[in-house]
């Protein structure tokens, strides 16, 4: 596993990340990336919730599904699924505390809506059928500046597990999260950035054509990138104000 972060005193053990300098106030984050698939957070840590991540399967014409991992009502971690290749998942690590509401759909597609004034700081899909392909996943509403209440995922086939990661926290450094996107109609490839003094908590995809190939969180935590199989590649972003550590 391979620590994304600009903080001295960082340090990994067992595939956790662990900060041992702690911000006092707001919302400070790191940024970590594992190779096997899952990346966890360290629960034991300052940066302990996971409001998103990002991965991608490393080998050409293979496709990826993203999910967000946790336990009860706290999020920890990101998990990526390949059909028979290599993954690598990122996870963003936060001082702030968020919610995972996951949902079972019947369906191919289905969306998960935060209740009250939780706002959808992250989210994923699961794609039950090993050979389904991940069409979309991302906020909703979808359009640049607005404030993301659920999210939303689709897979070529089967059925799929949703997953919002839904903020109520106290104090909530996730309350002004606000979604930026991008759309690249000829290019199969878009990025998302973040305005000024704010960091990207998690990323989304959406294929107009063609399936997700990948779907990241840079390192610095400034913007997030997504690649289809097909033109029409639609990034998203969901940016507060933070700290990058």
């Amino acid at each position: 596993m391979k620590i994304r972060s600009a903080l001295t005193g960082v340090c990994s053990m067992f595939g956790l990340v662990t900060a041992t300098a702690n911000a006092t106030t707001g919302l400070h984050c790191v940024s970590l990336e594992d190779p096997d698939g899952l990346a966890l957070c360290d629960t034991n840590s300052f940066y302990r919730f996971a409001p998103g991540g990002g991965g991608w399967c490393e080998l050409p014409g293979t496709e990826t599904a993203s999910y967000s991992y946790g336990s009860g009502l706290q999020n920890y971690g990101y998990g990526t699924t390949c059909t028979g290749a290599i993954r690598s998942t990122e996870a963003v690590c936060c001082n702030s505390q968020d919610g995972v509401s996951s949902q079972y759909f019947s369906t191919n597609s289905g969306t998960v809506t935060c209740g009250g004034s939780g706002r959808a700081v992250g989210g994923g899909v699961y794609c039950n059928n090993t050979s389904a392909k991940v069409v979309y996943s991302h906020p909703l509403p979808y359009t640049t500046g607005s404030t993301p209440t659920q999210w939303t995922g689709k897979c070529s086939s089967g059925d799929v597990f949703v997953y919002a990661n839904c903020s109520y926290g106290s104090p909530d450094y996730y309350s002004d999260a606000v979604v930026i996107r991008t759309v690249s109609s000829s290019l199969t490839y878009a990025t998302a950035s973040c305005p000024a003094g704010r960091i990207a908590l998690s990323a989304g995809v959406w294929c107009g054509s063609g399936y997700a190939r990948r779907n990241t969180v840079a390192g610095d935590l400034l913007s997030t990138t997504a690649f289809c199989s097909a033109n029409d590649t639609h990034a998203f972003a969901v940016c507060a104000t933070g700290a990058y550590f």
